[in-house]
């Protein structure tokens, strides 16, 4: 029998690991709510393969695992900008990410554009308190608009295929196009969407490369009254650069499922006590922008996508000694 632990299992995960469990009752699963950390580390002892969620996995964490006799790791997220691959191919260890249908993050994009464009944010504020006027709650029809997709991948093309009902123009860049999205997206360069895009949206993942790929250069380059979507990662956008083009009205609305540096921040309760992230808290403060907690995946759905897929990449490895789903690089 091979036996996998489970670390910062959430409550709504465990009901899809049992169930996953019960259909194979070769594998013993033992699941944690604590994060795996080099402290803790020993706990591994005597499993044959380690799966994670979100927390850290550097260096030391890697190196402890292995010292305990870990040769497999699956990670339960689609981004694995917590997990050191260097130093995962330094230790001959195998470690994986799931995938999960692009419509629940292509969908809450669509709804953020939306929300964006027709100043919802406002409207309902105003209706919480009883102000029910019309004056400065206009908005504006998507239809009349060009909307810049940067990254073109299974989110942007399930996005620019959700963006045809509405029959907006649809550019995107990527250093990539993806060939299945031809028909639906107008590929131009990142700065000719810059300065033709009334709506951009992100749908890249964070790397060296585009590290701050929304900077002051780039704001200065779009056009008046811009609207920002951000669903992938925070530091795609230099937040004080789009604090900076909020305050000057280049930026006219913006709609942020993610932010810089909110990784210890987003996904706890943080009830009556502070929250230690002053960019945040400023674009939280601004009428115009909506903050959301990295929540654009969550469905039950994917939360079943990615358990199922972390597990069975598990077995995979157990069985061939890599996964479809292995990271390489």
């Amino acid at each position: 029998m091979k036996r996998l632990i489970a670390f910062s299992v959430r409550p709504d995960e465990l009901g899809f690991i049992q169930n996953w469990a019960k259909t194979h009752p070769e594998i013993e699963i033992d699941t944690h709510r604590r994060a795996l950390t080099a402290d803790n580390a020993e706990m591994v002892k005597g499993y044959d393969g380690v799966s994670i969620l979100g927390a850290p996995a550097g260096r030391d964490v890697l190196t402890a695992l292995k010292e305990n006799g870990i040769q497999y790791v699956a990670s339960r997220s689609i981004g694995y900008d917590n997990i050191d691959i260097e130093a995962v191919q330094e230790l001959g260890l195998h470690v994986s990410n799931v995938e999960y249908s692009p419509g629940s993050v292509a969908e809450y994009t669509l709804m953020l554009i939306l929300m964006s464009l027709r100043k919802a944010k406002t409207i309902m504020r105003r209706a919480d308190i009883q102000d029910f006027s019309l004056i400065g709650s206009h908005g504006r029809e998507l239809r009349n608009l060009t909307v810049g997709i940067i990254g073109t991948g299974r989110i942007g093309l399930r996005l620019a295929q959700y963006l045809t009902g509405f029959g907006c123009r649809v550019i995107g860049y990527d250093p990539y196009p993806n060939e299945d999205a031809h028909d639906l997206v107008e590929y131009v360069t990142f700065n000719e969407l810059l300065g033709q895009a009334d709506v951009i949206t992100l749908h890249t993942p964070s790397t060296d490369d585009n590290y701050h790929l929304l900077d002051a250069d780039a704001f200065a380059r779009m056009k008046d009254e811009v609207v920002i979507v951000n669903c992938s990662r925070g530091e795609l956008i230099h937040s004080d650069a789009l604090i900076g083009a909020l305050e000057e009205g280049k930026v006219s609305a913006a709609a942020l499922d993610v932010v810089e540096g909110d990784e210890p921040i987003f996904h706890r309760d943080w009830r009556n006590q502070p929250v230690v992230n002053k960019q945040l808290q400023i674009l939280r403060s601004f009428p115009n922008v909506t903050v959301t907690p990295h929540i654009a995946f969550y469905t039950l759905d994917v939360v079943n996508e990615m358990v199922t897929c972390a597990l069975e990449s598990m077995t995979q490895f157990w069985e061939t000694g890599t996964s479809d789903r292995e990271i390489t690089k």
